[in-house]
């Protein structure tokens, strides 16, 4: 078999098996639909299977993530490739690469999510809705912390949220930022006294991602990764006790 136009496999996910060889001419198309977590059309060819020309994504009901992969082809032997992939990103920052095999073709879904928004977020890792205060990894960081420092809430691999080193005898908090986010706020407070919860004010804030305001001084270092470093010097004081804090919140 020749494909010179479209070629689908299914009219929802499917199975088109093609008895002898297929070739794909510069002209054709294949069209693999995917609707859920390694559920996509198939198609098994029996003996050769020659690719050029396009092939394209459609996605049905589901939005695959990063890393997840699609077996969307199968042959005796594979030869060739398809020039270009086209269909919507499943996520802001994803894209799509064909994996080929002797035998079969693989669809990889490829890059570094892009979540803008704490619904996004929640939305991309399942989180559901009104999550922010839950802790879905059980690693002591709430969902809302997570997003704002940039971390998975699901994986068990995690950046530490923050750590203390000094600078000319005043304390610093340094903590990764998401570059990403546009919809939350950090307070970095500090206080001089832990009992009955503290003497906590804010010396820096930065809310709705609009930019550092407050007495102490701070560094950032450029986005790397989606993450941006972040150092804050305490003010001086002449106080024997300091403490420092990061605290979040939706705006």
């Amino acid at each position: 078999m020749t494909a010179r136009g479209r070629v689908s496999p299914g009219q929802s996910v499917g199975t088109l098996t093609i008895s002898g060889n297929y070739t794909q001419a510069i002209t054709g198309q294949l069209n693999i639909e995917i609707n859920g977590k390694g559920s996509s059309d198939l198609l098994h060819v029996s003996s050769s299977a020659i690719l050029a020309g396009a092939l394209n994504v459609v996605l049905s009901g589901y939005a695959p993530r990063a890393g997840e992969t699609f077996t969307i082809l199968t042959a005796a032997n594979v030869n060739g490739s398809f020039s270009a992939i086209s269909g919507s990103a499943p996520w802001p920052g994803l894209g799509w690469q064909a994996q080929y095999g002797s035998s079969s073709v693989s669809l990889v879904v490829t890059g570094r999510p892009q979540l803008a928004s704490y619904d996004t977020y929640a939305s991309y890792h399942n989180l559901g809705a009104g999550s922010f205060l839950l802790d879905a990894n059980n690693n002591g960081q709430p969902n809302l912390l997570e997003y704002a420092l940039g971390n998975s809430p699901t994986g068990n691999v995690w950046r530490s949220g923050n750590s203390i080193g000094a600078s000319n005898g005043w304390f610093q908090l340094c903590f990764p930022r998401n570059a990403d986010a546009t919809d939350i706020n950090y307070y970095v407070e500090a206080a001089t006294m832990l009992e009955n919860g503290g003497d906590w004010n804010c010396i820096l804030s930065n809310v709705n991602v609009s930019g550092w305001l407050g007495p102490a001084t701070f560094t950032e270092s450029g986005a790397s990764n989606g993450i941006i470093e972040v150092v804050v010097t305490d003010v001086p004081t002449n106080t024997p006790s300091r403490f420092l804090r990061l605290r979040v919140s939706k705006p």
